[in-house]
């Protein structure tokens, strides 16, 4: 049960990771790092999302 949930924060974690050295190669206008921000609030509330319903299984199936 707690590989599944570390597989979930390793993901979120490159995830993140990912977007911000995306985010500092590139140069961004205003516009665009609004789109990125709202890119990171998509992608986390996904992630948190996962992690509920893999411990609600983990409940349930334990």
């Amino acid at each position: 049960m707690t590989s599944k949930t570390v597989k979930i924060a390793l993901l979120a974690v490159s995830t993140v990771l990912l977007l911000f050295v995306l985010d500092r190669i590139i140069y961004f206008d205003i516009n665009t790092l609004t789109s990125i921000w709202q890119i990171y609030v998509m992608v986390f509330l996904y992630l948190f999302w996962r992690l509920v319903k893999a411990v609600e299984e983990n409940r349930i199936g334990g």
